[in-house]
């Protein structure tokens, strides 16, 4: 019967501890299809803007077939809508004429003549979607504390230190005690890239370019933010300014995130105050996760908790999140891993929600569209303290 008990009091505990995290991971995720829905709401007008293009007039061109001779198409035209049958001498010879150009970060020119460049986008006969890459989940937006900011300057009063009170004898003064107040200020930095696709290739496409390029910025600004938080850069990373706490792997010596020890996970959460462990999660690259998942105490027990029955992995009973924007090249005197409650790193958002605009005529004469995507993004951790960095001596 004790035995019993004390497994019906561990599963209470578990049960105690796990819902509240259930509830919130249930929340952000409805939070996050709602903004999905409200982009791809918003990006509805840009798609009809596009298809109004297809009414301007086509251009005649004659293809060469070798031999002097030629056939002639209609560029711009989706011809077999129109019912029309055009024969090819050549099925290479078919019309891979327009030009797609995406400009992400690094500008790489993509047109429809070369497959690998925009041509796989508009076949003759292929299913009306895209086999696009795994999406990266971006863990910040659902993890930090995300404000909309209605000015390009916020600021926040936080507290620096707190009171203290001692004991004193009658008719004796207790100690003065003030608490000390700092401020977070968030300044946002433009976050952007521009996307030219020509006009024949928005008409032959059979998918919906307008949606894809949406995802694909979406995704970028995600793993863009992810590196600030950790790493920073425009941000102040995690990485770069809570120094308050750090933990050097293999007590102290290690060189390497394969020297990595339980102890150093234990070391970790025991520098932060209880106040500050409450939804504290690791926060690793899978490299470096690898070598966690072999860890054991010293009374050979893994330390990783691996998932099951509902309830998630766990690091000494901590979740942890797994992101490719966190270091993972092996150096030393560097820093992989990151330990807290995320909600005490804020975020700043000045331009609202992720929205595509479309510029249908500044290209008109090259017969071009131009997509942008653009936000503008500050990001500061509310206590330097609140978080333990883990790293390599």
């Amino acid at each position: 019967m004790a035995d019993k008990s004390y497994v019906e009091q561990l599963k209470g505990l578990i049960t105690e501890i796990i819902e509240p995290l259930r509830n919130e991971i249930k929340e952000q995720k409805e939070i996050t299809k709602e903004q999905i829905a409200k982009a791809l709401e918003d990006n509805k007008g840009l798609k009809e803007k596009v298809e109004k293009l297809e009414s301007m007039p086509a251009q005649k061109l004659v293809l060469p077939t070798g031999a002097g001779k030629g056939i002639s198409i209609y560029k711009g035209y989706n011809l077999a809508k129109q019912g029309m049958q055009v024969k090819f001498a050549d099925e290479e010879l078919k019309e891979r004429y327009a030009k797609f150009v995406i400009d992400v970060i690094q500008k790489a020119a993509m047109e429809e003549t070369t497959a690998g460049q925009g041509g796989y986008l508009v076949p003759e006969e292929y299913a009306g979607g895209i086999l696009a890459l795994a999406r990266l989940n971006s863990f910040c937006l659902t993890e930090c504390d995300v404000m909309d900011m209605g000015t390009d300057t916020l600021r926040l009063p936080a507290e620096s230190t707190t009171v203290t009170v001692d004991t004193a004898a009658e008719t004796v003064a207790n100690s003065e005690s003030e608490p000390t107040v700092t401020e977070v200020v968030l300044q946002p930095t433009r976050f952007g890239a521009y996307s030219i696709a020509s006009k024949e290739m928005l008409d032959d496409a059979q998918i919906d370019v307008v949606s894809w390029l949406t995802g694909l910025f979406a995704e970028a600004i995600g793993q863009r933010l992810d590196s600030e938080v950790l790493n920073g850069n425009v941000f102040d990373g995690i990485f770069d300014v809570c120094t308050a706490n750090d933990v050097t792997f293999n007590a102290g010596a290690g060189t390497s995130y394969a020297d990595m020890i339980a102890e150093d996970f234990s070391e970790a959460i025991s520098m932060m105050a209880n106040n500050k462990t409450a939804g504290a999660k690791f926060v690793m690259h899978r490299k470096v996760f690898h070598y966690v998942r072999t860890i054991k105490d010293s009374l050979g027990q893994p330390i990783f908790a691996n998932p099951g029955g509902g309830v998630p992995g766990t690091i000494y009973e901590y979740p942890y999140i797994l992101s490719d924007a966190a270091p993972s090249t092996d150096s030393t005197s560097a820093d992989f891993i990151s330990f807290g409650n995320l909600k005490n790193y804020i975020i700043g958002r000045r331009l609202g929600d992720m929205t595509l605009a479309m510029d249908p005529y500044g290209l008109f004469t090259t017969y071009q569209v131009r997509f942008r995507f653009a936000q503008r993004w500050d990001g500061k951790p509310k206590f330097t303290s609140a978080f333990v960095r883990m790293g390599t001596l």
